[in-house]
């Protein structure tokens, strides 16, 4: 059977708006956590995703000939299905997160000495 052209279109919609808003949480996250840091943290990030991005085409093929066709687009449906609950996680469990992560014990520490100046 034939599949209409607008259903991959429909699905790549759904699959970039939601990776969007995975980016958009972590980003939200590492500005929160890193404060004065957080542009490298978010460099870090970038850097990471480039990539896995670059490295995710080279294990396709052995991916897709292991599962075959239909559990290797599964498995990345499942995952992607997994990371929908990461900007959720981040609002429930980010404020814990945080303080228990040295390096942002040692921000509010930081933050605590200095004292804003009055004009």
């Amino acid at each position: 059977p034939m599949i209409n052209l607008a259903v991959p279109a429909v699905s790549g919609l759904i699959f970039g708006l939601g990776f969007y808003f995975i980016l958009m949480a972590l980003n939200n996250y590492l500005a929160d956590a890193h404060k004065i840091y957080s542009a490298s943290a978010m460099a870090a990030v970038s850097l990471a995703r480039s990539v896995g991005g670059g490295f995710l085409p080279l294990a396709a093929d052995a991916m897709y000939d292991t599962l075959h066709v239909q559990w290797a687009t599964s498995l990345l449906g499942f995952i992607m299905l997994v990371m929908c609950a990461v900007p959720f996680d981040f609002i429930r469990y980010g404020k814990p997160i945080r303080a228990h992560s040295k390096f942002c014990q040692q921000l509010e520490r930081l933050k605590r000495l200095v004292v804003p100046t009055t004009a």
